[in-house]
């Protein structure tokens, strides 16, 4: 929507060029596998796009729930398509599973507070933005004790 573009391109000016997808294998290398998500865990992709990095997550790993949260209504909209796909053809209860929040991060803490394993795709994330991220994600008031980030970029100052 147009709200949704003056709002990313307050945030980030290179917003329209900047969305990309990642290969299957790239996402159980470099996500799945480096965050070990686990039973009961509450993976969130931060910028979820279309949907694909959650969905992957709820398939391949014994996550209790997967979210993503996507701010380009076009792209919430394809996620929620994937979800009601899933539904109507995928394993009983596995659509149960997948939660797309069209929001902005900003605006959606009380969501990711609930997370315990995140993935940002943070590739082409202007720094002054990567920071406001970083310290959202350092300000957080985590429902779980331990919570693991995967980020494609350093998130600076960011506990480990």
């Amino acid at each position: 929507s147009d709200s949704d573009k003056q709002v990313a391109e307050a945030s980030n000016p290179t917003w329209p060029t900047t969305y990309g997808e990642f290969l299957y294998t790239s996402v159980q290398t470099l996500v799945l596998t480096a965050l070990n998500v686990t039973e009961g865990a509450v993976f969130c992709d931060l910028g979820s796009g279309s949907g694909k990095v959650v969905v992957q997550a709820a398939l391949q790993t014994r996550a209790a729930k997967a979210v993503g949260i996507e701010l380009s209504e076009h792209r919430h909209d394809l996620a929620a398509r994937a979800k009601r796909l899933a539904a109507d053809r995928g394993p009983a209860g596995f659509a149960d599973r997948l939660e797309f929040l069209r929001a902005n991060i900003f605006d959606a803490q009380d969501t990711i507070a609930t997370c315990t394993h995140i993935f940002l795709c943070s590739t082409a994330m202007p720094d002054d933005l990567l920071a406001q991220v970083t310290t959202l994600l350092q300000g957080m008031a985590w429902a779980a004790p331990r919570v693991m980030v995967v980020s494609m970029r350093e998130l600076k100052g960011l506990q480990e």
